[in-house]
């Protein structure tokens, strides 16, 4: 039986990587760069029923805003991050694919939190949602990459 299901946020420097076991509902969630991650999932491949990794390239289209007062460069900058964002989660594919892993690329959730409904999830509002799920969710702290791994893979 493979209890884990792993949701990832890849970013350049140190991915979100959340695993939900499906049998207790406990939680872990963790930030590693790329070759920890791999090395941290190969360890676990016995165990892992699937992998989600956030994939904003499949919105065909840029996936960061402009402002009107950023300058070239600024933009430039934005959207070189971006890329090197994206870089990461589309190696991370074929790497975990090459385990033998099954993953499944999601696109970015929509931002659907805080007072406006148009934020990232905060730490209190991810504490409440696994509570309502009956996760064991037992974080004091959390960065958006960890609850973002995790939204991916309890929505």
């Amino acid at each position: 039986m493979q209890p884990l299901r792993i949701g990832i946020d890849p970013d350049v420097d140190k991915s979100g990587l959340a695993i939900v076991d499906k049998t207790t509902k406990d939680i872990e969630l963790h930030n590693f760069n790329c070759g920890e991650l791999v090395e941290y999932l190969q360890e676990k491949k016995e165990q892992i029923e699937y992998v989600v990794i956030e994939a904003s390239w499949l919105l065909g289209k840029a996936s960061f805003r402009i402002h009107p007062k950023d300058s070239k460069e600024v933009a430039s900058l934005k959207g070189l991050h971006v890329g090197r964002n994206q870089g990461i989660g589309m190696a991370l594919v074929q790497a975990l694919k090459s385990l033998n892993l099954i993953v499944i690329e999601r696109k970015p959730l929509k931002k659907i939190w805080g007072k406006s409904g148009k934020e990232k999830i905060s730490h209190t509002e991810l504490r409440n949602l696994c509570a309502k799920m009956k996760y064991n969710y037992n974080y004091k702290r959390t960065n958006q990459e960890q609850r973002d791994a995790l939204l991916l893979i309890i929505l």
